[in-house]
């Protein structure tokens, strides 16, 4: 169910029986069958919500439908699955008339880069090919065999329980200097974004 705002501190609901999947576009697809009054034939019609992913904390991913008027889906989770090509979760929908959510696999393909003054980015190909990065801080660590050990956080500097261990082959660019300035570094464990420099 979806509260809707009209205006003057109206509200109007609209209520989705159906199910609800992520196309190739990483976008949020609505199926839902209506009859004709005049054939009084049943068609499927399809509602695409454009937007993109976002992850924040340790228990949410949020698909961002406009930032500025602060619209967007907030899923429950478990906490992420973060590897080489893509970043999986687990979510619970809650449906009406059911006591226990239905658990649906949201995974988004995507590569990850460093950059410099930025930070660890998981960049994803939409729609028209438009790519949209999400951003993470991250406290990294040179393992064996020049591999970076990443433990995510947000923006605001938390951790959302998020480990990834990409090799130096994928890090390309600013991501190779970042491996340099580790080596440089006798430190065990050094910020990388969400405001912090290296």
């Amino acid at each position: 169910m979806f509260r809707i705002k009209r205006g003057k501190g109206q509200y109007d609901n609209l209520i989705f029986t159906g199910a609800w999947e992520i196309n190739k576009h990483h976008q949020i697809i609505y199926r839902y069958e209506k009859g004709e009054l005049i054939t009084k034939q049943k068609r499927i019609h399809t509602l695409i919500f454009k937007g993109y992913w976002d992850i924040k904390d340790k228990t949410r991913i949020s698909y961002v439908i406009n930032r500025a008027t602060d619209s967007s889906f907030d899923f429950k989770t478990s906490v992420g699955i973060f590897k080489a090509d893509y970043i999986k979760y687990e979510v619970g929908i809650g449906v009406a008339g059911k006591t226990e959510p239905i658990k649906r696999t949201v995974t988004l393909f995507g590569k990850w880069k460093i950059k410099k003054g930025v930070g660890l980015i998981f960049e994803i190909e939409y729609e028209n090919k438009k790519i949209h990065a999400i951003i993470f801080g991250a406290r990294a660590k040179l393992t064996s065999k020049d591999r970076i050990s990443f433990r995510l956080r947000n923006e605001l500097n938390k951790d959302i329980g998020g480990e990834l261990e990409l090799s130096h082959k994928i890090l390309k660019g600013d991501g190779e200097s970042f491996l340099r300035f580790l080596k440089s570094k006798r430190e065990t464990a050094v910020l990388v974004g969400a405001g912090f420099r290296w």
